[in-house]
């Protein structure tokens, strides 16, 4: 059977987007976990607007890790409705942010 598709369609263009977005929402949540948790005491100390309560930060890390999971649920969704010949392949970008945004979320939620 001849092969019709000719470049990336729209699911394909939405994994790959929805990838970029999940890889986002990890960096932003890694820098707000490194401002609301020092390592030393004297970081802190370093900078004294951020002294006060920071539940708020890791409210809004809790809510951008649950929106990065179901994000990377929703592109694994996609990508295995996507996987129907020999040359497609499952995005393991997916999965691992998936991984790393639950893992994540049990971290906080001990913290």
């Amino acid at each position: 059977m001849k092969e019709r598709r000719i470049g990336p369609d729209k699911i394909v263009n939405a994994i790959s987007t929805i990838s970029v977005f999940i890889w986002i929402i990890f960096a932003v949540v890694f820098i707000l976990f490194a401002i609301a948790n020092p390592t030393h005491s004297g970081m802190a100390a370093s900078r004294p607007a951020l002294t006060w309560n920071t539940v708020w930060v890791h409210r809004i890390m809790y809510g951008f890790l649950i929106f990065q999971v179901l994000l990377g649920g929703i592109g694994i969704f996609l990508n295995l409705t996507r996987l129907k010949r020999k040359t497609d392949r499952m995005r393991l970008t997916l999965v691992i942010s998936v991984v790393l945004g639950i893992l994540w979320l049990v971290i906080i939620s001990f913290k």
